[in-house]
């Protein structure tokens, strides 16, 4: 199982995959940072000089979700570090193929995730892999950006009543909870489908 932790500006992603068994992702000095909790390799920093990521949410299919706050833009991380080969070769060897196939690298996708006078507070993801990012306009009323697990956008999503939430968390395929400060109750919203919903 994948687990995920939040607290400030750092974040804990605990990766439970075949390739990157308890494989931690803490977010720090505007990096990502993998660290195997095996001890099967050296940590591994990825970072981009026009990606910042401040939150992170892992993805079922592998990797997580990552967002910066200020530049509004997604990105997602993928691949995972390798053993390295117990074999030492020298420079001169021709080898068959790539030592790591599918090395860990950071992702960043194509435009901004709202509007210049919107801000995204929080993100999560689904068991489909589907990624929701909650935005704050500038009255404070909150809308909701998705992505499908490739990456490909749904229809912004204006969250009726919400104010100033900061966190969210699916509860199911269609429907996300919401923690808003002061209130009592987590208030629920029904995402429609896309073909339901409007920009």
């Amino acid at each position: 199982a994948d687990l995920a932790l939040q607290l400030g500006q750092v974040a804990l992603l605990l990766l439970e995959e075949p390739e990157a068994a308890a494989l931690l992702a803490v977010l720090e000095a505007g990096a990502l940072r993998l660290i195997d909790l095996a001890g099967r390799w050296d940590d591994v920093r990825l970072s981009d000089p026009a990606f910042t990521p401040t939150r992170l949410a892992p993805a079922p299919a592998g990797g997580a979700w990552l967002l910066d706050r200020a530049q509004r833009r997604l990105a997602r991380f993928v691949g995972a570090p390798r053993s390295p080969d117990p074999v030492v070769y020298a420079a001169t060897t021709v080898r068959p193929c790539a030592d790591n196939p599918d090395p860990p690298r950071v992702v960043v996708l194509p435009g901004d995730i709202c509007a210049a006078d919107a801000s995204p507070v929080a993100l999560a993801c689904n068991r489909l892999g589907e990624v929701a990012i909650l935005t704050w306009r500038a009255d404070g009323s909150c809308t909701i950006a998705r992505r499908e697990a490739n990456g490909k956008p749904f229809p912004t999503l204006i969250l009726d009543g919400l104010v100033r939430a900061h966190a969210l968390a699916w509860l199911d395929d269609k429907r996300v909870a919401f923690m808003v400060s002061r209130a009592r109750e987590a208030p629920v919203y029904r995402l429609p489908d896309p073909a339901e919903s409007e920009t």
